[in-house]
């Protein structure tokens, strides 16, 4: 399993048809490459959107600049041949180690699945020894 840890930056936007066409252009107009996208409704006339920038302070900025509420996370990304549980096992070190996951979100792709889990700033240290610790081999 290879692990990455990546900057999750999670914005809320209005809920309504281009809110987040028109946020997208902006951020590509700064060169700025999203390395993943989650956007969904937050329920309220308010959506999420969640994002790994490669370039994060810029989008903090640019956000800030247009008064855009930003919170920023610690984010994990895990990738590895597809497994039937492979998920369930990673999410229960986790959930094992007293962290709670702000977001996770998956796709398989020709064999191999690719995770993202976000969790609050302070739990990066203990999430990444939870991850340390798990190989696929791992079945409990």
């Amino acid at each position: 399993m290879a692990v990455q840890r990546v900057t999750v930056l999670k914005a809320e936007i209005e809920d309504a048809p281009g809110a987040l066409s028109g946020l997208l252009p902006e951020i590509a107009g700064m060169s700025v490459n999203l390395l993943n996208l989650a956007a969904f409704s937050a329920g309220g006339g308010k959506g999420a959107v969640f994002c790994i920038p490669d370039k994060p302070g810029e989008v903090k900025s640019f956000a800030r600049a247009n008064g855009i509420s930003i919170d920023e996370f610690a984010g994990f990304l895990l990738s590895g041949q597809d497994e039937i549980g492979a998920g369930a096992r990673i999410a229960a070190r986790i959930a094992d180690a007293g962290i709670n996951m702000v977001l996770a979100t998956a796709t398989v792709v020709e064999g191999n699945y690719h995770l993202l889990i976000a969790v609050a700033e302070e739990d990066a240290d203990a999430t990444a020894v939870a991850l340390e610790s798990w190989k696929p081999e791992d079945r409990n």
